[in-house]
């Protein structure tokens, strides 16, 4: 029997849509009454509860504006000494001294960073030497018929397999002080590497110099150490193994123990040197996927000069103008050279030489003394060299205060001031020179912080530079 094709929501609706006296119709049929509805009356005592539990109409309360001070900039001046002659030009150029150094030509940008290697050529080698074989959900035919040729027995299905990175990396930045001059470039490759895996897939932790073991610093929130990665975890480490240090012996065996323990998680352990193949001893090499982090194809030509220095020690003759050494300028005077075009660890060893007195990962400071015959070899260097040098320094010193630059250039051989250096620069040098011999002479002091710049510029100066009688005024007042 089919349903109808009515229901008891159609009945309902045609009773609501019917005569009022159908409704008394039904009920009397099923021996029901129908009953009027009584409407509900609170009673006085009801009322009066109500009533107490209501809270009263608050009053009204008319509307007047908050009194909110705010303040609008009408001048402003500078809190540092005017006079001040190692702090940045803050205040309006009406509050210039004769103290304050002028340097007309002053270069627009700093020079663009040089980076190991480009980050396409980083990428493409970790795919080729860093991926893991994998199976996939294909059969591997080939496998199976060769198997079953030879009379073997086929337990498992055969499936083919693909070099993939896998689905998690475990980056370990290893921050070692020589390791410095590498910081940016481990920084920006750790970027790019986060973009290319989910958030769940990629933990970043750091190493400190002389620490053994990483902090976690992706995902955000841990502050735990030692957490192992899962087996089947590609292990990107971004340092040099130990063996860029002066004495690296322990330094080899923790990484060499670490690689192994790696390997027995089931995880791949792989290393990204700064470094040439010969300077990978063989147990390191056998237990990391060792990857050199250089640059094959130069972005310039290098400039040949033949010297007896050793390359650590030219590197440094070139470097020997410069009262602060920045990282980046560093690898920049490093690839002008061929020995250090095909050596990116020459930076490593440069930045553990005693030359170098304070390795500040902003700024190196030379060693005065070593500086002072540095500059007598930077003089005996062909003039094409020593001139592309000195255009780097210069570039480097365009966001700097123009002190630092000054004294760099009065610091000079007279042939390279002469020859290689902008004599209008030249005249900027010596004109603030000229104005804090005046200032000396008026006043008889100087303030404290270009007092204690003239204090260390009479400790770096050679004393060929001394020998101009306004250097020596200022130096030895």
């Amino acid at each position: 029997m089919k349903p109808g094709l009515t229901g008891r929501a159609d009945l309902l609706r045609a009773l609501l849509s019917s005569a009022p006296t159908l409704a008394t119709e039904v009920a009397a049929l099923l021996g029901y009454a129908a009953t009027p509805a009584l409407p509900l009356q609170a009673s006085a005592q009801t009322s009066a509860l109500v009533s107490a539990l209501e809270p009263d109409a608050p009053a009204a309360i008319p509307y007047a504006p908050a009194d909110v001070p705010f303040w609008r900039l009408e001048q402003y001046e500078a809190l540092a000494l005017p006079d001040s002659g190692l702090v940045q030009e803050t205040s309006p150029p009406s509050t210039r001294t004769a103290a304050d150094p002028v340097w007309r030509f002053r270069p627009a940008s700093i020079p663009a960073f040089t980076p190991l290697a480009p980050q396409r050529a980083v990428l493409t080698r970790l795919r080729q030497d860093a991926a893991m074989r994998r199976p996939t959900s294909e059969i591997d035919l080939d496998a199976t018929v060769e198997r079953l040729s030879r009379h073997g027995v086929l337990d498992t299905v055969l499936r083919k397999q693909r070099r993939t990175w896998g689905a998690r990396l475990y980056i370990i930045e290893d921050r070692a002080r020589r390791l410095v001059p590498y910081w940016r470039d481990q920084d920006e490759l750790v970027h790019v590497l986060q973009k290319m895996y989910p958030p769940s897939g990629v933990v970043v932790a750091r190493l400190g110099d002389g620490e053994t073991q990483p902090m976690i610093r992706v995902p955000a929130g841990h502050d735990w150490q030692g957490t192992p990665p899962l087996p089947g975890t590609l292990v990107l480490v971004l340092g040099d193994l130990g063996c860029l240090a002066t004495r690296g012996e322990a330094v080899q065996r923790f990484w060499l123990h670490w690689g192994r323990a790696l390997r027995q998680q089931g995880c791949a352990p792989v290393a990204l040197v700064p470094a040439r193949a010969q300077d990978i001893p063989p147990a390191l090499a056998r237990t990391w996927r060792v990857i050199g982090w250089d640059t094959a194809a130069p972005a310039r030509q290098a400039l040949a000069a033949p010297t007896a220095l050793s390359p650590v020690q030219h590197i440094l003759t070139l470097l020997a103008p410069v009262v602060r050494l920045e990282p980046d300028l560093l690898r920049a005077v490093r690839v002008l050279i061929p020995e250090g075009r095909g050596d990116p660890g020459l930076e490593a060893r440069v930045w553990q030489d005693p030359a170098v007195l304070s390795p500040h990962s902003r700024a190196a400071t030379l060693d005065p003394q070593h500086r002072q015959r540095a500059l007598a070899r930077f003089a005996q260097e062909p003039a094409f060299l020593r001139q592309a040098v000195l255009n780097l320094v210069r570039g480097w010193r365009s966001d700097l205060h123009a002190a630092v630059w000054f004294e760099e250039m009065v610091g000079l051989d007279r042939q390279s001031q002469q020859r290689l250096v902008d004599a209008a620069e030249l005249d900027d040098a010596r004109a603030y020179l000229q104005a804090l011999a005046d200032r000396l002479e008026d006043q008889g002091t100087l303030p404290v912080a270009t007092a204690a710049w003239i204090e260390r510029l009479a400790e770096r100066l050679p004393l060929e530079a001394c020998q101009d009688v306004q250097i020596n005024v200022v130096v030895h007042r």
